[in-house]
């Protein structure tokens, strides 16, 4: 006796590109998760609200004062006296920085920007050939902002007595008191704020908690250590650490002048007056 047989239909399989396209979709998923789930612990963990200023006469003058220990400690008057300093971010972004003319040179990857910080201006290349037009105009703003972050990261401290900026002593949620500076205008984000928490021997930051913009947590806390001192007699930390991120400034060198920084090498800013 015979068996009747069904014949089902083959399943039509995927061309390649469907598959590949499949899991990059799948990966992509899951790191989006991972983020999502990373920015809620901090958000839970990590997350405080800005402190409110201690409003008695006798908590603004212990701000002024200690404002004042700050400056002392770390020199601002030889910072005032470096007309030029160089630094490299994290590995990747290398500045230099002449304070006399107000002049910044960016380079990182295959891009070198040359401008002047006063209008933005000035001159863009990528592997070494100049740019134009809109390209020229994104690496300008780009570089812009990556100066004004790094040398931030290089030296806050020197803007503490700007215009301005608001000094007053306050408490973190856990209780540890420090000088709250809040900046109402300048760089690229106003209206930031940051707790330092101030050695009481040696008169220098061993950390901050901030409260900015670019940041989905407020009070994030970030160490500041590996003081340097530089030729000029100014001193800046060199280490940071946010939670398992590293902000390391490598390569850090300043001078009263830029020749004097360059050690006879030519003068890059030359290119912007020809």
């Amino acid at each position: 006796m015979s068996r009747a047989t069904t014949n089902k239909p083959t399943k039509k399989k995927r061309p390649t590109w469907w598959r590949w396209l499949r899991r990059v979709l799948i990966g992509l998923g899951v790191l989006l998760l991972a983020l999502a789930l990373l920015l809620l612990v901090l958000y839970v963990v990590v997350d405080q609200p800005r402190p409110q200023d201690e409003a008695s006469a006798a908590a603004r003058a212990q701000a002024e004062a200690l404002t004042t220990r700050v400056l002392a400690a770390y020199n601002h008057a030889a910072w005032q006296r470096t007309g030029a300093v160089r630094w490299t971010f994290r590995g990747a972004r290398e500045h230099l920085w002449d304070r006399s003319r107000g002049l910044v040179q960016v380079r990182w990857k295959h891009n070198e920007v040359l401008l002047r910080t006063a209008d933005k201006h000035g001159l863009a290349l990528v592997s070494g050939k100049a740019q134009s037009g809109v390209v020229r105009a994104a690496l300008l703003r780009k570089a812009y902002r990556m100066w004004i972050n790094d040398s931030f990261w290089l030296n806050p401290l020197r803007t503490l007595r700007d215009r301005g900026v608001r000094r007053s002593m306050a408490r973190d949620e856990g209780g540890k008191r420090g000088l709250l500076v809040r900046y109402g205008s300048g760089g690229v984000t106003p209206g930031d704020a940051y707790l330092w928490f101030i050695d009481k021997t040696s008169g220098l930051p061993t950390a901050f908690r901030m409260w900015v913009g670019i940041l989905p947590v407020g009070g994030l806390r970030v160490s500041w250590s590996g003081w340097q001192t530089l030729a000029s007699g100014a001193r800046v930390a060199t280490h940071h650490e946010a939670g398992p991120l590293s902000l390391d400034l490598t390569h850090v060198a300043g001078a009263a002048t830029l020749r004097e920084l360059l050690a006879g090498k030519p003068d890059p800013f030359a290119r912007l007056f020809r």
